[in-house]
């Protein structure tokens, strides 16, 4: 058993999808899709794989990995993009400005501390 589930269950809450709701479309019950998340139920037959894949719309490959994950191996897009975002920033940052005297900046205009697209730099 997993701690804390798997990998797929941690995508379902990510994505607002719920699991009552997901047993019902797949023909499962609650509680057995329930072991399968947990990781009670290792290995469910490949037509229940089928299932949870056309309903999440994800590729079988991708549930199966999913499910042999431990939950908290699961990092959304969205948690990417954030890191993702946080480093450019924090490099833009490095490169223009200057930390001897703190909201001063020296990029251009269409960079500049004040740009409305670019999160204070300094």
């Amino acid at each position: 058993m997993l701690k804390g589930g798997t990998a797929l269950k941690a995508y379902l809450s990510e994505h607002n999808i719920r699991q009552a709701a997901l047993a019902k479309s797949c023909g499962l019950s609650e509680s057995y899709l329930s072991k399968i998340l947990s990781g009670q139920r290792r290995s469910p037959r490949f037509a229940i794989l089928l299932r949870l894949a056309a309903e999440i719309d994800l590729p079988v490959r991708r549930v199966r990995e999913l499910l042999d994950s431990p939950y908290d191996s699961f990092i959304s897009e969205r948690i990417l993009l954030e890191r993702a975002t946080k480093q450019f920033f924090d490099l833009l940052r490095q490169v223009f400005c200057d930390h001897e005297t703190p909201g001063t900046c020296r990029a251009d205009s269409s960079l500049s501390c004040r740009h409305p697209i670019v999160p204070p730099l300094c």
